[in-house]
């Protein structure tokens, strides 16, 4: 038995398991343990107390890389293990030996196992590589972590003064699980209610793996609406880019904005200049209202947007809430929004993937691009979306 550290332990509970639990058991045990100093000898008394007791089935030597007091007269190898030392206190292998190691991956590696080969003993090297690679993928997943939880609060340490007080979350996660947990809508919900009471109006948090600063303050709120373009830019949180695309009307900036805008509010102006366009709206929302028939409860947002997938599809695609191709744009619609108001997770399954998946879709696209569209346009005339009396 060769062993290293505090790779005694289950090298003792072997010895212990043949001298002390199997006393018939004749089998001759030897050990050499290796350590730094003469301190470190874990088990120490335990092993040399069998030794004396069990003398022809139990032989110990110790390897120490120094001697910390030579005056003391230390009658054991100093160094490290060689084949050498291996050939002096262990027997050479054959049919009746057997050898157990157990110790710092790198002495198994280079000290050990090379030299019981030479004395004809057969080495694991399965074992022996896993034994390296344990600590390895060990050491690899500690600077992962490391980088992961450094990159999540990297920004509170550039400026730690300049921004509100807040909380960035877990890392990875941040506090979006929390910022998308469902409520009514008659209430703001308990993370803007509880942020709000222990932070203020405005706040810092991490939301869709970006760092965000929230503000519940109307003045700020008109501030920065009325300054867009000037003193603040539109943008989303990387995910939002990633299921609309880097050439959405909702992602692109600048001069490149500007030209799309311009063609999609040509594209909607040129729907409602036509002489049917009012009588259209009114049989979809006489359509909808009828379907109610019968009906015991009314989900009003679903049946809303239902109203306005409608009109969108037959004014702009020219396709009739009756045809198939109507269906599978509602379903990949649904698709969208829910992975829009998801946890970012692109993993196949989850409702993130899902609208990565969607967005990808020629017929999907073209029939998002004139939502988004229509939906700016509402918001620039303050037109709403659906009207009931």
């Amino acid at each position: 038995m060769v062993a290293g550290g505090s790779g005694i332990t289950p090298i003792y509970q072997v010895i212990q398991a043949v001298l002390r639990d199997q006393p018939e058991d004749q089998t001759v045990i030897h050990l050499v343990y290796a350590n730094r100093t003469e301190d470190d000898i874990l088990l120490r008394d335990e092993l040399d107390r069998w030794a004396a007791e069990y003398p022809d089935r139990l032989k110990v030597w110790y390897v120490i890389s120094q001697a910390r007091r030579p005056e003391e007269g230390w009658k054991y190898s100093v160094g490290v293990v060689t084949e050498a030392i291996l050939r002096e206190h262990v027997p050479e292998g054959g049919d009746d030996t057997l050898a157990l190691a157990c110790g710092p991956p790198l002495m198994i590696q280079f000290a050990v196992s090379p030299n019981l080969e030479k004395m004809n003993y057969w080495v694991s090297v399965g074992c022996m590589n896993m034994m390296v690679a344990v600590p390895l993928l060990a050491a690899f997943a500690a600077v992962i972590l490391a980088t992961v939880v450094f990159r999540h609060f990297a920004p509170l340490l550039r400026n730690p003064g300049g921004v509100p007080r807040g909380s960035f979350g877990w890392p990875l996660v941040g506090e979006t699980l929390g910022f998308l947990r469902p409520h009514a809508s008659t209430t703001t919900g308990s993370f803007l209610h509880d942020h709000i009471i222990r932070y203020g109006a405005v706040f810092k948090s991490h939301l869709f793996g970006a760092p965000t600063v929230v503000s519940c303050d109307a003045e700020l709120n008109h501030f920065v609406l009325q300054n867009e373009g000037r003193l603040f830019q539109c943008s989303y949180p990387g995910p939002v880019r990633g299921i609309l695309g880097e050439s959405s009307l909702l992602v692109v900036t600048g001069e490149r904005h500007r030209r799309l805008r311009s063609v999609f509010l040509a594209l909607v102006a040129s729907t409602g200049l036509r002489p049917s366009y009012l009588a259209d709206v009114d049989r979809a929302a006489c359509r909808i209202v009828a379907s109610w028939r019968g009906r015991r409860a009314v989900t009003f947002c679903d049946e809303a947007k239902k109203f306005t997938f409608g009109v969108i599809v037959e004014q702009v695609l020219g396709l009739s809430a009756d045809e198939p191709a109507t269906s599978l744009i509602l379903q990949d619609y649904n698709t969208f929004m829910e992975g829009l108001i998801s946890f970012p997770l692109n993993v196949p399954g989850t409702s993130y993937a899902r609208a990565v998946k969607v967005t990808y879709r020629r017929d999907f696209l073209r029939f998002l691009g004139v939502v988004i569209a229509v939906l700016q346009v509402f918001v620039h005339l303050s037109i709403p979306v659906c009207r009931c009396h």
